[in-house]
């Protein structure tokens, strides 16, 4: 499998010439779950997840060279049940592991980080997606931890540039971690770990 930084190298060269096209995608994403959060909370939990794992269909579309048209972000409203479903409960289960103890959560949120794509990828269920996010991050947890931790200089720079740098490191961040996602898969399916078709 990848390491981290051979996946960041990854994302760059993905992300050349394509960085508006992937900001202006997580724009319209975050645009329409506000929508549907000053709406209602039913709003929220329907544009919400919705729009969380068409963000991921569309990246896993630019990871692996496909079309990426901007109306890849509405197919989360696809099998829009088993979406809110897998999104919620990741939410709840994390919340409960947190409540048990901090560290249980995030390592528990580590686990679960991998089922929207997951579920953006596969026609499987919630739970399906779960339970597959815990398998494939077996053992590489502290790799995703890592991961995420590597993009905090990002997260300085954006504040000091009044948000000017955030145009380049929201599109950098989540296309890292769609790479993740397939070298993760990729993984599976080499030991024999992957069920989903």
């Amino acid at each position: 499998m990848l390491d981290r930084r051979e996946i960041k190298a990854q994302a760059k060269a993905k992300i050349k010439g394509r960085v508006f096209a992937v900001f202006f995608a997580l724009l319209v994403a975050g645009f329409v779950s506000g929508l549907g959060s000053a709406a209602l909370i039913i709003g929220a939990l329907i544009t919400g997840p919705a729009m969380a794992v068409g963000m991921c269909v569309y990246l896993i579309a630019i990871w692996r060279d496909d079309e990426y048209e901007l109306s890849k972000i509405f197919r989360g409203f696809d099998n829009l049940g088993r979406n809110i479903g897998g999104v919620i409960l990741v939410q709840i289960y994390t919340f409960l592991w947190t409540l048990l103890f901090f560290i249980p959560g995030i390592i528990m949120g580590l686990a679960y980080s991998m089922t929207n794509f997951i579920m953006a990828d596969t026609d499987c269920t919630a739970g399906e997606a779960i339970r597959t996010s815990k398998a494939i991050t077996k053992g590489y947890r502290w790799e995703i931890f890592m991961l995420g931790l590597s993009f905090i200089g990002w997260a300085f720079l954006g504040a000091v540039t009044f948000g000017l740098a955030y145009i380049y490191a929201l599109p950098y961040v989540s296309l890292s971690f769609a790479g993740l996602y397939e070298e993760l898969k990729k993984n599976a399916i080499a030991n024999g770990e992957w069920q989903l078709d």
